[in-house]
């Protein structure tokens, strides 16, 4: 089952058009020149901070992940990844791919800074909201906080919690989310804040408690998901609990790249590779090298010959049997539209 996304009307409407301006431009793409879909600049970068984690989720590979993995981000490679930053104008971060909670890095906020002072204007990031209270609610909705931030949660009900995130910290997780909601509609709505409820229970019942009333009515959008990816393989139907379901169903590739490709990431130890979405386990077809050795540039400028190969036919192994294959005219069909409408629904197509 697909995950239900309960939007307002105007963002029904701008999902609507960025399947038509899609399909559009699918049936054009072998005319359509690679700059359409892949920028002549570095526009943005995943920065992975961390890669540990205070719950162990069912569904995720984190529970597989390598102890030597699991490490923060050492001051000397976030260091290069501003110079990096101000070096290129990038302009938008994302500091959650991959695995991990990116908030468990040691101060957390005055990254947030860090990354503003080099020049970041949007910053996202994914989180289990377990320690939103250590990093401050009120920090966190201010001007150098996220700009989107997506909440991860089982649902409204100790037992799910406990059973999918397999973590004691339900009430300090349920208040932080019900707080950071509360401080951001009190700042005047400065943050784009998401909830995907992602517990085993059926959809109605993750509905129903009390709790989500509100939620509904405070976030900027709240997802309802039941089924989970396997992780290339990794994750297992008989892993799973209650209404969870692996997700069978794996988009047909094509020769466009997968438009997650376009972007690099770092992880904390410094490398760099391409997909910061499912590469968990640093294929070496994604491998680009380690921001030690060379620039943010440099190795943005490497991407070129995945995407060749790619067109080429030459596949990375990893993305074969992925389900989570994003095709870049859908992409380009979403950038097209943020950018003629930004200006006049504002955060609808944030």
């Amino acid at each position: 089952m697909p995950a239900k996304s309960i939007l307002s009307g105007p963002r029904r409407l701008s999902r609507a058009l960025r399947g038509v301006f899609a399909r559009g431009l699918k049936g054009a793409w072998p005319i359509v020149p690679r700059l359409a879909y892949q920028n002549l600049a570095i526009q943005s970068l995943n920065v992975a901070l961390t890669r540990v984690c205070n719950v162990n989720c069912v569904f995720c590979p984190y529970q597989f992940a390598d102890k030597a993995e699991k490490i923060h981000m050492p001051e000397d490679v976030l260091a290069r990844v501003l110079d990096g930053i101000q070096e290129t104008g990038i302009r938008s971060v994302m500091v959650a791919p991959d695995l991990g909670e990116p908030m468990l890095v040691p101060r957390f906020m005055d990254k947030m800074r860090a990354f503003r002072r080099a020049g970041v204007k949007l910053i996202q990031v994914t989180t289990n909201a377990t320690v939103l209270h250590k990093v401050g609610i009120e920090e966190l909705v201010g001007p150098h906080g996220p700009d989107l931030i997506n909440i991860s949660f089982p649902g409204f009900d100790e037992e799910t919690y406990r059973r999918v995130y397999r973590s004691p910290l339900y009430a300090q997780t349920r208040r932080n989310i019900l707080e950071i909601l509360r401080a951001n509609h009190a700042a005047g709505h400065q943050k784009t804040v998401t909830v995907r409820m992602r517990g085993d229970l059926p959809e109605e019942a993750m509905l129903a408690f009390p709790e989500v009333d509100e939620v509904k009515r405070l976030a900027d959008d709240v997802t309802v998901m039941t089924a989970v990816d396997d992780w290339i393989g990794v994750i297992r139907q008989d892993m799973l609990t209650g209404n969870l379901k692996i997700q069978t169903e794996r988009p047909a590739l094509t020769r466009r790249p997968c438009a997650v490709l376009f972007n690099l990431t770092v992880h904390p130890d410094g490398n760099l590779h391409l997909c910061s979405c499912r590469n968990i386990f640093h294929d070496p077809d994604l491998e680009i090298g380690n921001i030690r050795e060379m620039s943010v540039l440099e190795g943005w400028k490497a991407i070129f010959r995945v995407l060749d190969a790619w067109e080429d036919g030459r596949i990375p192994n990893i993305c074969r049997n992925c389900s989570m294959y994003w095709d870049p005219a859908q992409a380009v069909g979403g950038r097209l539209l943020r950018a003629v409408s930004r200006k006049l629904l504002g955060k609808y197509f944030f």
